[in-house]
């Protein structure tokens, strides 16, 4: 019994400095509800972008920007700078360039199926493949300046390993993707059937990133070494 009222004693003691912890907290800030119906006006995309890349640039990311009409090259190049020759990617229907896996397809890289299959021994084979990639190729459902940060939906067609598995993760995104910050693209998109068909929604902000006791960063730990962001520009 007089271990039993030591653990007691002991819980109650525990329990009445939470308390009195709590009491001497202060309080939330007020909560200020977001509220936007549209994307933010052309004007502010210059402005979005240079914030959006100085804030990448600052997490150790990179954004490249390029015409449309040079997208396949532009690609190309940061890929063969790197050796690079087997691609994960999103499906083309959900990039904002649909005909580019064809042309990188023609440059003689390999693009690994994204579906995985479920029966065995087509699944295990699959899998086993996916980790000859050396890049992985997505688009963005919103990029986000405040934070230099990219949102992706995982969903059929959006694979998440496509941003994962590979150590280079090359992200592609349009202007009209550009928003201030992450509560106003979820304030707009709060009600958007992306969500329903999403089985995932993941913010990306500089490459893969961790540090030990000693705080000595190491990087592409859990996820890619490299995050490029290619601003696609009409």
């Amino acid at each position: 019994m007089g271990v039993l009222s030591a653990q007691v004693a002991a819980r109650e003691d525990m329990l009445a400095r939470v308390r009195r912890s709590l009491q001497a907290g202060s309080a939330l800030p007020a909560f200020t509800a977001v509220t936007i119906s549209a994307a933010p006006p052309a004007a502010d995309r210059q402005q979005m972008l240079h914030e959006f890349e100085t804030q990448l640039n600052i997490l150790q990311g990179r954004t490249v920007r390029t015409p449309r009409a040079k997208l396949s090259a532009c690609i190309d190049g940061l890929l063969r700078e790197r050796g690079v020759h087997t691609l994960l990617a999103w499906d083309a229907a959900h990039l904002p360039a649909p005909q580019l896996l064809q042309d990188l397809q023609a440059r003689e890289y390999e693009i690994l199926a994204a579906q995985v299959p479920r029966a065995e021994p087509a699944r295990a084979q699959h899998v086993q493949s996916l980790g000859t990639a050396t890049a992985g190729i997505t688009g963005a459902d919103g990029v986000i300046a405040q934070v230099g940060g990219l949102v992706l939906c995982g969903g059929p067609g959006r694979p998440r390993h496509a941003s994962l598995l590979a150590p280079l993760h090359i992200a592609l995104f349009t202007p009209q993707q550009l928003w201030p910050t992450l509560a106003e693209w979820m304030a707009a998109h709060a009600t958007a059937a992306l969500f329903a068909q999403s089985s995932s929604v993941t913010v990306i902000a500089g490459p893969s990133r961790t540090s030990d006791i000693e705080r000595v960063l190491t990087l592409g730990v859990h996820g890619p070494k490299e995050l490029i962001a290619v601003c696609i520009e009409d």
